[in-house]
């Protein structure tokens, strides 16, 4: 586990391994697809450094995550199997404010991964300054929204 981070990191090597838990759970890799997980090195790192602005408040859940792992089952929340930490993740609300940050952090990192971008047959490039190609939508889509009266003040 100590190899998913430097040993400068801002979480404990316990907070290190649940959080590499539970992005598993939350972004598994895929054989199939040829896709690593949430939980991978590189982007398990990124999720990491994107984090730190509210580092002090995912340490805190992950210690209590822990804990009641501990408590439950006497294992840590990362010895336990897929099943028993989905039901422990289920138990603490998988709608928590906590899982709803973690996962926009996660999947804002996953989706910048070279390897992602390739499986979803787009060049692993920043979108600019080449662009990219896209299908053009069905405009009258927009029209409700047009048709709604205007929620702005007119400037001078």
């Amino acid at each position: 586990m100590s190899d998913l981070i430097s040993s400068d990191s801002p979480y404990s090597e316990q907070q290190r391994a649940t959080l590499a838990a539970i992005l598993g759970l939350m972004i598994p890799a895929a054989d199939a697809y040829k896709v690593p997980g949430a939980d991978d090195p590189a982007i398990f790192s990124a999720i990491v450094s994107q984090s730190l602005s509210e580092q002090d408040y995912i340490a805190g859940e992950l210690d209590k995550i822990s804990q009641m792992a501990e408590q439950e089952t006497g294992s840590s929340f990362a010895e336990l199997t897929p099943e028993q930490q989905m039901a422990l993740a289920e138990q603490i609300g998988l709608g928590s404010p906590f899982f709803r940050l973690l996962s926009v952090i996660a999947v804002q990192c996953y989706y910048m991964d070279d390897r992602v971008l390739t499986s979803l047959e787009f060049e692993p490039r920043p979108p600019f300054p080449q662009g990219h190609q896209i299908e053009q939508g069905d405009w009258s889509l927009l029209d409700p929204v047009k048709a709604m009266p205007r929620r702005w003040r007119k400037t001078d």
